[in-house]
């Protein structure tokens, strides 16, 4: 029986997917779970990576398809859609999680039925050492550490996409994640909405993954500017500029997110617009 979905939205990751699915094969005391990739209209043929990758006892690899709406929020919510398990733990096709990630997070939802996992940030290089090399640069360990609620007072509570665990039934009352939000904010939107009714920022550092950072001037800038926007509007959206430390940010930048901010005002999560049953 199924005890875990682990949903991995993908775009041209085929040549990345596989160390995460060998990094997924190699789970310690894990349950059984299954995987899905979900194709986001990807043109470099993930689909024979993922036919040729040799899956474990224990573990199921499932291809879906998800061409009608560009983004990783509504890959994610294909994958909760078409998820078999209740427990769903979420990471993406260009890291490496930990050697104990599931079973960590078995642990966690013991406590919390929405929370958010570690990164340790990693130069690229690094993922192409073999897979024990890399896990020892992020420290990996089978250390338990209680899950902490560090974010309550924040109104920007941080969920990373890349590394999180939900129950199916609590993404579904949440209506998923809003494809409509700020290109590279759809998890903090999840995160904004899912501590307004009741569901605190949980952190479980021992639930890690290593990150794989780019850090060439054109990405950190890149990364930046996308960041300050998706702040913005997030804040504007929900009313939180008066919460928001750079409220004092310059007016240009304001005035260059404004356009895209009124579009944002009416919340669209695709996930209400699919067929769910629970």
């Amino acid at each position: 029986m199924t005890s875990v979905s682990v949903i991995i939205p993908c775009f041209n990751a085929a040549p990345t997917l596989p160390l995460q699915l060998k990094a997924l094969a190699e789970q310690v005391d894990a349950p059984e779970f299954e995987v899905l990739v979900v194709d986001n209209g990807s043109t470099d043929n993930v689909e024979s990576v993922v036919r040729a990758f040799q899956v474990p006892a224990g573990m199921t690899v499932r291809l879906l398809s998800a061409p009608d709406h560009q983004g990783a929020g509504y890959a994610r919510n294909v994958g909760i859609r078409e998820a078999a398990a209740d427990l769903l733990m979420f990471c993406d096709a260009d890291d490496v999680v930990s050697r104990w990630w599931l079973a960590h997070a078995l642990r966690t939802f013991e406590v919390a039925d929405l929370w958010c996992g570690s990164c340790i940030p990693l130069p690229d290089p690094v993922f192409s050492q073999p897979l024990e090399t890399i896990r020892r640069s992020f420290g990996d360990s089978s250390t338990w550490q209680q899950p902490v609620e560090e974010q309550g007072a924040t109104a920007f509570p941080v969920l990373m996409g890349g590394n999180f665990g939900a129950r199916r039934t609590v993404m579904v009352a949440l209506g998923g994640f809003d494809a409509a939000a700020p290109t590279g904010g759809e998890d903090n939107d999840l995160g904004i909405r899912a501590q307004a009714v009741g569901y605190p920022a949980v952190t479980c550092k021992a639930t890690r993954i290593g990150y794989r950072n780019r850090p060439t001037p054109a990405a950190v800038h890149h990364n930046a500017v996308s960041a300050a926007r998706a702040h913005a509007q997030l804040a504007q959206r929900y009313g939180l500029w008066p919460r928001s430390h750079f409220r004092h940010w310059p007016t240009d930048l304001l005035k260059s997110v404004a356009a895209h901010c009124r579009q944002l005002m009416q919340p669209k999560a695709l996930l209400a617009d699919m067929p769910i049953s629970l």
